[in-house]
């Protein structure tokens, strides 16, 4: 009798400790140590993958349970601090604000001690002022609006600043000047590109369009050089901080249009850019060792230009023809002409502009989309995860 029950103790203790965790894992719910499910200590459930070595080692970054808090379910920016490179931030979605002190390691929960930030709110972007690095920006969805929120004590606490008028409308990107911590930058869903230089006290729109505004960009070397995108892939970009602008259009490959009779020409040659303009699904990056160098992806194309947007070209990459879409694209910060690239569970890198790829797969099954690259220590790279 001792015996069966001995035996019963044991078979309930394997079922409950090994054999349920397995399970759970196994449907995507991060259980137990190293799993994510644990109340305390850390979890690794894959969202976010971290190279220390410039791509050719990842490993799950970990994300600090301590204070039981919800598990982002998506990674959708990474801001580095100005100062202390060892210190950075996540905004995710479906659980606020995370930072990291050691390089991206392991990550911990922000809470808003003035309550403004909430615990589930969407973090589409962080903005960190570079003379002033206690003042941070963010632009979040919460209680169903966009909003811009602002810390002065490096997000221990948040005020709002900025909302959009209409429900179901998002604040998507947002800048701030390097030099003037008070100086910001918004694009939001309603179509318009909002700029205050007083911290959020008024605000005057830059520019207005009838799609919604998804991305907005700057030139590192020369910052009122800026880029806007609507969610219907339209681009325009400003040589003045936004008081005139230079319509771009649609990214499209140019060469094909001058191709001489006979030549094959490529079938997606003549590809535009058309978005849903409730999920935009393009990527935007700026060469920072070249400003004029920039790359856009859509589908499974790459495109590239080398004066600044006024014409593309299609870069050839080893997916190109296969249907699977690309997730990311990103420039090295100290390599000009490096190139990151993701698509389905591989890591793609050129350091020819595009003319030759290597890859690597990194995920076992969870789809890659945003890279992140560490600009003062560039061996450090982030690639976030779709589940």
């Amino acid at each position: 009798m001792v015996a069966k029950t001995v035996y019963a103790i044991l078979l309930i203790f394997v079922v409950l400790v090994v054999i349920v965790p397995l399970l759970l894992n196994a449907l995507g719910i991060p259980v137990g140590p190293g799993g994510g499910g644990s109340a305390t200590g850390t979890a690794r459930n894959g969202i976010l993958l971290r190279s220390p070595d410039g791509g050719q080692n990842w490993q799950s970054a970990e994300f600090n349970r301590d204070n039981k808090p919800a598990l982002p379910s998506e990674i959708l920016d990474i801001a580095f601090h100005p100062v202390d490179v060892n210190v950075m931030f996540a905004g995710t979605r479906g659980s606020g604000l995370w930072k990291s002190e050691d390089a991206g390691a392991v990550w911990k929960k922000i809470n808003d001690a003035n309550h403004i930030l909430q615990a589930g709110a969407d973090v589409y972007k962080i903005a960190i002022s570079r003379v002033k690095p206690a003042v941070m920006y963010l632009a979040v969805m919460q209680d169903r609006r966009g909003r811009v929120l602002r810390s002065e004590d490096a997000g221990a606490s948040f005020r709002e600043i900025y909302a959009v008028t209409q429900d179901g409308l998002g604040v998507f990107d947002l800048y701030t000047s390097p030099t003037l911590p008070d100086d910001i930058m918004i694009a939001t869903g309603e179509g318009r590109l909002m700029a205050s230089q007083d911290a959020g006290i008024q605000w005057r729109i830059v520019r207005s369009e009838t799609a919604p505004l998804a991305a907005l960009a700057v030139n590192p070397a020369f910052f009122a050089e800026r880029y806007v995108i609507n969610s219907l892939g339209g681009m325009a970009k400003t040589f003045d901080a936004g008081a005139t602008w230079t319509e771009l259009g649609n990214p499209v490959d140019s060469a094909s249009a001058s191709a001489p009779t006979g030549q094959i020409t490529h079938p997606y040659a003549n590809w535009r850019l058309t978005f849903s303009s409730t999920a935009p699904s393009f990527t935007f990056a700026i060469d920072p060792q070249n400003p004029a160098t920039l790359y856009f992806t859509r589908n499974d194309a790459l495109l590239t230009s080398f004066n600044g947007g006024f014409s593309w070209r299609r870069l050839t990459t080893l997916i190109t023809g296969q249907g699977m879409a690309l997730g990311g694209v990103a420039a090295s910060p100290d390599r000009e002409g490096t190139i990151f690239v993701t698509a389905g569970t591989d890591f793609y890198q050129s350091v020819d502009s595009g003319a030759s790829w290597s890859v690597k797969t990194i995920s076992a099954g969870s789809s890659l989309k945003k890279i992140f690259a560490h600009p003062r220590k560039p061996e450090i790279i982030f690639v976030t995860t779709s589940r």
